[in-house]
Parts: structure tokens; C-alpha cells; sequence
């Protein structure tokens, strides 16, 4: 299995855990090539999330602050989840990157 598939899989993996965290929609940036690899609408608030295995390089790292230190609107996160070992949210915007379990 190449890497883009083994992505894609990680990447709908998290679609369904935000579907049934309550995401009314969530779209997935097919070739991944911008910040976010999923967009996800709640009711409330959106999430646009990064997926990663185990690891962001500090390039990514810091692009994703920079553009979350952008945004003012308050119910809008900037995420990194981590699929490996467990699923799991290592940092959302406005709060110190965390090892938290989802």
C-alpha cells in the first residue's frame, strides 16, 4: 500500500470519528497539497483539521500557527490529529500543543 492510500485511509478514519463526534459535513482536500486535509461543519463551530500518522515536520508546525494566530473568529480550530497508535488531537488553535485523546 503506497502512501497516499495509507493517508487517504488515516484521513477517513478521522471523517467518521468527526461524523460521530456529531459533523453535520465534513469534506476531505483530495492530493492534500494545501494546510488542511479535512473540514469539518458542527452545528457551532467548524474544525479544519491536519491528519498526520505520528509526526509534523516544524515547517508544517509552524504554517498551521501562523494561520491559526490569523483567525479571529472564535469558533472556527485549527487541529493536528494523529492516527497512530490511537486516534488521537495533538494541538487545536488557541491552546498549547496537547496530547489529548479524542
Amino acid at each position: 500500500m503506497g502512501n497516499y492510500t495509507r493517508g487517504r485511509a488515516r484521513e477517513y478514519r478521522v471523517k467518521k470519528r468527526l461524523l460521530e463526534m456529531g459533523a453535520l459535513w465534513v469534506v476531505r482536500s483530495y492530493g492534500s497539497h494545501g494546510l488542511f486535509d479535512l473540514i469539518a461543519v458542527f452545528p457551532d463551530h467548524v474544525r479544519l483539521i491536519q491528519v498526520k500518522k505520528d509526526y509534523i515536520n516544524p515547517k508544517e508546525r509552524k504554517a498551521l500557527e501562523e494561520f491559526a494566530g490569523n483567525v479571529e473568529a472564535e469558533n472556527i480550530s485549527v487541529e493536528v490529529w494523529f492516527t497512530s497508535p490511537k486516534l488521537r488531537i495533538l494541538w487545536i488553535s488557541g491552546v498549547r500543543w496537547l496530547d489529548q485523546w479524542s
